[in-house]
């Protein structure tokens, strides 16, 4: 949260649900993108999508299911960042 409210740009979030803590990933998104509107949020965990229960796309959040290839993390960062934000004014 340091360093989310930063004045530092950041563009994406990448975490693990499961977090040491009071906050795991889920809500460590959501702060971050009520914070920063615009930031991107990717995802990571061990366990299966089915635990969470879609919990991470109604988030906003995509989700990275371990164990993941370097290219598979490439491509998931990739899409994330490329993805249209609701209510984002359309790029010329």
């Amino acid at each position: 949260m340091t360093i989310i409210e930063s004045p530092e740009p950041i563009q994406l979030l990448l975490t693990d649900v499961v977090m040491p803590g009071a906050m795991d990933g889920r809500e460590l998104a959501r702060a971050g993108v009520a914070r920063r509107p615009a930031l991107r949020t990717l995802l990571t965990s061990g366990f299966p999508d089915a635990r969470w229960g879609g919990s991470a796309s109604r988030s906003g959040s995509r989700l990275l299911s371990k164990p993941f290839r370097k290219e598979e993390l490439r491509r998931a960062v990739r899409e994330v960042l490329d993805e249209p934000r609701l209510g984002a004014a359309p790029s010329a």
